[in-house]
């Protein structure tokens, strides 16, 4: 971080240290960690909240956070695409199987919904472990 150039009680907490600067910011997403580099504004060292110093600075986080998250949704459902088809399922197969409707997995593949943690645990599992795929699908019946 940047040498401090002034101090401010932070808003979140109370705390009356943020510390201006710049600095890489990680949230959290989706169980990953998506990391925006160069971020500039008022850090709370206290409770990690962040204030931004423009406008300008807040949209740009933005910016970098959302195209972040397109690329790990769209790695997930080429992820969700490849399991699938080392599994030798159908989209269809995959929803009796997994639940989520006639179109779930075409939606999951294609990134527009996200699919359950459970699906994609078990979507994981399976593709350790396909020899389970017959077991689950004795369950079925």
């Amino acid at each position: 971080m940047a040498q401090t150039k002034d101090k401010r009680q932070c808003a979140s907490c109370g705390t009356p240290g943020m510390v201006y600067g710049r600095q890489d910011v990680s949230r959290d997403f989706e169980g990953a960690a998506l990391t925006i580099p160069d971020v500039t504004g008022w850090f709370c060292s206290a409770c990690g909240e962040l204030e931004f110093d423009s406008p300008e600075s807040a949209r740009s986080f933005l910016e970098q956070v959302t195209a972040l998250q397109r690329q790990r949704r769209s790695r997930q459902a080429a992820e969700l695409y490849a399991i699938r088809k080392r599994l030798k399922l159908t989209q269809r197969q995959a929803a009796e199987l997994f639940g989520g409707g006639a179109n779930a997995f075409s939606e999951y593949e294609r990134g527009t919904t996200r699919p359950a943690r459970s699906t994609v645990m078990l979507l994981h599992l399976l593709d350790h472990h396909p020899e389970l795929l017959q077991e689950l699908r004795g369950l079925q019946h």
